[in-house]
């Protein structure tokens, strides 16, 4: 009986660290919530943050 729920207990925890992980990667991770983040950015100078959001965007439409 008590295999059963440690075993339960331990997917649990898995599939819920699973869930979390595909959330950061969707939203703080991700490629386009970088490029938002640098456009944002007061720090750096809007030509830097066009040609950087230019640069990855292009690299992101032509892996497809």
């Amino acid at each position: 009986m008590i295999a059963a729920v440690a075993i339960i207990g331990t997917l649990l925890v898995l599939s819920a660290l699973l869930g979390l992980t595909e959330l950061a990667e969707q939203r703080i991770i991700s490629e386009p919530v970088l490029l938002v983040r640098v456009a944002k950015a007061s720090k750096l100078s809007p030509e830097y943050a066009e040609a950087y959001v230019t640069r990855r965007a292009a690299k992101l439409l032509s892996q497809g």
